[in-house]
C-alpha cells in the first residue's frame, strides 16, 4: 500500500526588519523606480534578512526546526543593523537581483547564519554552497531592457 505523501511547506529562516528601516528601503525603491525601469520592486512589508533557505520542508519537521532556532537566538544578544551598499547580483551590468547590504550588525549576522547552517546540516539540510552575504533583496530584473540605466543607477546610488 502506497504511503501518503506528506504536506510541505516552503521554509526560509529570516529576520523582519524594524519599520525604519523598511521605510528607508521603501524611499530608496522609490527614488531608482524612474531610473531602473526594468526592475520589480519586492513589497517593503515583504523584505526581510534571509540566513537560510530550507526549501519544501515535511510539516512534522517544523517543531525540531523551531526548536534548534530557539536554542540559537539564546546564544546570541539583541544587536543594531544598518544599511550599506546598493549592488546587484550576479554584478550591476547583468543584474537579476537588486540588493541592499548590511553594514553595522554583518558580523553577528554571518555569526547566526553559520550557526543556523551548522545545525540544519545536522539534520539533513544540504550546506550551502556559496559563502553568507547578509543582505536585503529590494528587486529583481526579470528582463534587461535599459542596461546602461540599470548600470548607471546601480552605480551611482547611496543607501
Amino acid at each position: 500500500m502506497k504511503k501518503a505523501k506528506e504536506e510541505t511547506i516552503r521554509i526560509f529562516i529570516a529576520i523582519e526588519l524594524p519599520e525604519d528601516i523598511q521605510s528607508k528601503l521603501q524611499k530608496l525603491q522609490d527614488d531608482l523606480s524612474s531610473s531602473m525601469p526594468d526592475a520589480r520592486w519586492t513589497k517593503p512589508g515583504n523584505i526581510h534578512l534571509t540566513l537560510k533557505f530550507l526549501g519544501d520542508v515535511e510539516v512534522s519537521r517544523i517543531d525540531k526546526i523551531s526548536a534548534i532556532l530557539k536554542g540559537i537566538a539564546q546564544n546570541f544578544s539583541p544587536f543594531e543593523i544598518s544599511l550599506a551598499e546598493i549592488g546587484a547580483f550576479p554584478n550591476s551590468r547583468k543584474p537579476s537581483i537588486i540588493w541592499v547590504g548590511v553594514e553595522k550588525g554583518a558580523q553577528q549576522l554571518v555569526e547566526i547564519a553559520k550557526n543556523i547552517e551548522s545545525s540544519m546540516e545536522k539534520i539533513g539540510f544540504p550546506k550551502e554552497k556559496r559563502p553568507f552575504r547578509p543582505h536585503l533583496t529590494v528587486g529583481r530584473v526579470r528582463e534587461l531592457k535599459h542596461p546602461e540605466a540599470m548600470t548607471k543607477a546601480l552605480d551611482e546610488s547611496n543607501v
